[in-house]
């Protein structure tokens, strides 16, 4: 079988992109990828941009965003842990790279938010520390901290109030001398360094 002529210069310019060989041309092949989320193709293109500069910032973030997109909330499995994991790992990378603040923020910002819905919550509250200290002015790391703070306090009030036979409409009180104690040891519970 004989090729035209005038497809045989489509067929070349075709395969060229298959065989990139910088940093930036396996970042572009990345995001055109994840683009048509082909996310493990992706993966593998941000992986080799990466191999081929390792200081290459947009490679590591791309390559961390591309695993956030596969991992699940809640799903405990290997697989998804595994996502976070390496999601988290290129996070840093970026944080101790050379990167501009706003991919500081969120790097910090997203590595929290894996630690969030890991319930990792003393690792989410570090990182949303580090993201609100980056950007002051940003309310979403001051409102998921008190996100992480109620979930931290929640369980632990609701079944004390079961262990107490409370009804929904009844409220714990430390002024109830039945109740002292145990609001008593809610608090001790959920003191931590430098918060009173």
């Amino acid at each position: 079988m004989k090729l035209s002529r005038s497809l045989t210069p489509f067929l070349f310019l075709s395969l060229v992109p298959a065989f990139a060989q910088t940093s930036d041309d396996e970042l572009k092949l990345g995001v055109a990828a994840y683009k048509d989320s082909h996310y493990e193709q992706a993966a593998q293109y941000f992986e080799k941009a990466i191999e081929l500069d390792p200081s290459n910032i947009k490679a590591h973030m791309y390559l961390a965003t591309t695993y956030v997109s596969q991992y699940i909330p809640g799903v405990d499995t290997d697989d998804n842990k595994e996502a976070a994991e390496k999601a988290i790992a290129h996070y840093q990378r970026v944080l101790d790279l050379n990167s501009d603040n706003t991919q500081k923020v969120n790097s910090a910002n997203g590595i929290a938010y894996l630690y969030f819905n890991m319930k990792s919550w003393e690792d989410a509250r570090k990182y949303y520390q580090m993201a609100s200290d980056l950007d002051p002015k940003d309310p979403e790391p001051h409102y998921s901290t008190g996100v992480i703070d109620w979930s931290e306090c929640y369980g632990p009030r609701m079944e004390a109030r079961a262990q107490l036979g409370m009804r929904p409409g009844e409220h714990l009180s430390s002024r109830k001398p039945e109740q002292k104690k145990v609001c008593d040891e809610l608090q001790v519970g959920v003191r931590r360094p430098g918060r009173s």
